[in-house]
């Protein structure tokens, strides 16, 4: 939670761990499945992946697929975004999000669907 300070004059007024946002969320999976031998594209969509500008600002966000980290990911727009998956191996992986990890305000999403 973040505090909120209103400033009017010499006047400041705050509350503090007063707001957040909301994380990200995955909502489909497009496609949901693909070869063990990995070099797959896939599309995440959902709400709250962040808007250009912070991508532009060293924003950094992680997609991990199962235990292995997606090997880009290319942000699409705040309901979309595309990532490259490295070789993985079994079935039924849960689809994480890790939001602003190099900040330490790290927030994880998992996925509804799996990918498979």
């Amino acid at each position: 939670f973040h505090d909120v300070t209103v400033k009017f004059g010499n006047i400041t007024t705050s509350l503090s761990s007063a707001f957040t946002y909301d994380g990200p969320a995955i909502t489909e999976v497009a496609p949901d499945h693909g070869p063990t031998t990995g070099d797959v594209s896939i599309q995440l969509y959902g709400k709250n992946f962040g808007y250009l500008p912070m991508a532009e600002m060293n924003h950094t966000m992680k997609a991990i697929v199962g235990e292995t980290e997606a090997t880009s990911l290319l942000w699409t727009s705040d309901s979309s975004l595309s990532i490259r998956l490295a070789a993985g191996v079994g079935s039924e992986h849960t689809i994480l999000l890790d939001d602003f990890p190099s900040a330490g305000l790290e927030r994880r999403t998992s996925a509804e669907q799996r990918f498979s």
